[in-house]
């Protein structure tokens, strides 16, 4: 049985931490079937375990509180994201964006959107349902190319734009990092058999889970 924590309750709204008990928290891909080691693998693969996750749905009449919150502008641009400080900022839809920071930062995050967004704003702390995996190396855009229709050409895919698109047989938010470094952010139900999928894409150039 989960015991919520309340962290914050007013009139307006309550925020209660969903974060388990220290020593609880597990890792979705823990038990992840490894590789062999192998010597500059050309594919290496890193967890983003320490993230929190916030969806954050707004009309325009919102947006201002919004950014005093996160002290940095909104992405307004079509596919775009922000990166400010250890905030990322993804735009989603018109009225909509997912944000990470770092798990410990987010609770005090969530209290400020809503006091500084009224009672239009919708804040979900989706931490539980996602996660994200850094993918880069020298092969890290062919397993990219192999596993999604999208065209990632760094043309049409330059650096900070981010897309949801199918991703093996599931679905991901995409977004180049760097010139061979991408992010992946998928449904946790779907991490073993994005893992699975990684690992046979990646056979012939060798993968590593840091």
């Amino acid at each position: 049985m989960i015991k919520l924590e309340i962290v914050r309750m007013s009139n307006e709204f309550l925020v209660a931490s969903q974060r388990p008990s220290e020593g609880k928290t597990r890792s979705p891909l823990a038990d992840a079937e490894k590789p062999p080691v192998t010597i500059d693998p050309g594919v290496i693969v890193t967890e983003m375990t320490t993230l929190g996750f916030l969806v954050v749905r707004a009309k325009s009449e919102q947006w201002a509180g919004i950014e005093t919150a996160l002290d940095c502008n909104l992405p307004l641009v079509p596919l775009s994201s922000l990166v400010h400080g250890e905030l990322c900022i993804r735009w989603m839809s018109p009225t909509e964006w997912l944000v990470t920071l770092p798990a410990e930062s987010l609770i005090d995050l969530e209290i400020k959107l809503r006091e500084k967004g009224g009672g239009q704003i919708a804040v979900v702390d989706n931490s539980g349902g996602f996660v994200c995996i850094h993918l880069y190396g020298p092969a890290a855009e062919l397993v990219i190319r192999k596993s999604t229709s999208y065209d990632i050409h760094s043309s049409n895919f330059p650096l900070n734009k981010v897309v949801s698109s199918t991703f093996a047989q599931s679905q991901a938010f995409l977004r180049r990092i760097g010139d061979l470094r991408f992010e992946l952010i998928f449904r946790r139900s779907f991490a073993d058999y994005i893992w699975r999928w990684l690992l046979d894409a990646s056979m012939e150039y060798g993968l590593r889970l840091d």
